[in-house]
């Protein structure tokens, strides 16, 4: 559900078996991370042929690797569960999405250059160390390539992305602990969440589902007939996540798609929308009081959505003032030919 599918990367990285960051090495496709000069040739197919791709794109001036695009969005398309071919509008907004992570990738770096964060020499020794232990739980470097693959990721990208990962943790902590900028105590953490999260629950009959509409809208009808809504994410529900948190979800600006989050900002306590529609399917939702007593067990975990909601609003910043230049192979890029 979170805009943020960073959680694509972070849930890629920590799932993985593969810790640490590392500098850019050689691999027999020919790719490189974001900003990469080599050129990316077997991912990018069409009528049969293979199309060289030495970048997809400028985005203030660094070029974008096929690698990057391509990891954030075969990622993004698998985690639409979308049956069959897509719509001229979900290629549009898979390319979009897609697109913008490549652009939160390069406003960290910026940001980070800003802020006068980079890696030191010794943290990258260890970062090549770390990936260097890593290949050793593999036969061979052919294996490494090949479990990376499965996530969308050559050993060349994957190196650069754990770096960029170590870079935006030390950011994130000159910024945010103690002393820094934007530092946040309890209270205002506290103040925060009470002044600017929704708190809510929502039934989600995603659009894999089969006659999801009509689907939907059955669980509407007994929703305003008055029957118990908890029984109804249950019955109805394709989001997993309200399994793991039934209590619903906390959440500020910035951290859910936009249709999910305008509804849910425009309920009153109390209120339940109608049908709300997402590139996920169809959501009902609930919008609930902010409860004391969660706020206080959870403040962690509260702190640190009150940290990224503001880092992705520094980062939503520079991005908005970033010139995006394409090149001539962007338009071939779509469901069918990036493999």
């Amino acid at each position: 559900m979170k805009k943020a599918i960073a959680i694509l990367l972070s849930a890629v990285l920590t799932a993985s078996l593969f810790t640490g960051c590392g500098d850019k090495k050689e691999t027999p496709s020919g790719s490189s991370g974001t900003g990469g000069a080599a050129v990316s040739s077997s991912y990018l197919t069409v009528d049969g042929k293979a199309i060289l791709v030495p970048y997809v794109a400028k985005v203030d001036g660094e070029e974008v690797s096929l690698d990057n695009l391509r990891y954030y969005f075969l990622n993004l398309k698998a985690n639409m569960n979308a049956s069959g071919e897509l719509t001229a509008d979900q290629e549009t907004q898979l390319m979009e999405d897609a697109m913008a992570y490549v652009k939160d990738d390069i406003a960290i770096k910026r940001l980070a250059e800003k802020n006068g964060v980079s890696l030191t020499d010794e943290e990258k020794k260890e970062v090549a160390d770390n990936i260097e232990k890593n290949k050793q739980q593999y036969e061979s470097e052919a294996e490494y390539a090949k479990a990376l693959e499965k996530q969308y990721m050559t050993p060349d990208f994957y190196a650069s992305m754990q770096e960029l990962g170590m870079i935006r943790n030390k950011l994130l902590e000159k910024l945010f602990d103690k002393g820094g900028a934007y530092e946040m105590n309890e209270e205002a953490v506290k103040q925060q969440v009470n002044s600017s999260f929704v708190h809510a629950k929502h039934i989600l009959v995603q659009s894999t589902t089969e006659n999801y509409e009509a689907r939907a809208k059955e669980a509407l009808e007994k929703v305003q007939a008055g029957e118990d809504f908890d029984e109804l994410v249950k019955e109805y529900g394709d989001d997993p996540g309200m399994e793991s948190q039934p209590e619903g979800y906390y959440f500020t600006r910035g951290q859910m798609v936009q249709e999910f989050e305008d509804a849910a900002y425009a309920l009153e306590v109390g209120q339940t929308s109608g049908l709300v529609k997402t590139s996920y399917g169809y959501h009902i939702i609930q919008r609930l009081p902010i409860d004391e007593e969660y706020v206080a067990e959870n403040l962690e975990t509260l702190t640190s959505s009150c940290k990224q909601a503001k880092f992705d609003e520094l980062l939503d910043e520079l991005v908005k003032g970033f010139e995006v230049h394409k090149s001539d192979k962007y338009d071939l890029i779509n469901s069918k030919t990036l493999k």
